[in-house]
């Protein structure tokens, strides 16, 4: 069980911790799949109108996201949880 806040925030721009968290992400994946295994947006594609992306810090992990994209005919989402040190 969490204890203490979480803090939820939209992200509208990539900063310095969207693109830890996402490069983090990316090498965990590297060293379990293969390219064509992986199916993650890339950083750019984050932050296009159709996609809402967001960040949660709490005490007990750096940070997390979760990215949702949408369309007419699909639905993805993507999500991430990064162990840290308390802030």
């Amino acid at each position: 069980m969490l204890e203490g806040m979480i803090a939820i925030a939209r992200v509208h721009a990539p900063d310095d911790d969207v693109r830890r968290l996402v490069e983090d992400l990316e090498a965990t994946l590297a060293a379990k799949y293969l390219p064509e295994q992986r199916h993650g947006l890339a950083l750019d594609a984050l932050f296009e109108p159709n996609v809402r992306f967001f960040v949660a810090r709490a005490e007990a992990w750096r940070s997390a996201a979760a990215a949702s994209r949408s369309s007419r005919s699909e639905r993805s989402e993507r999500r991430v949880v990064t162990p840290g040190t308390p802030r």
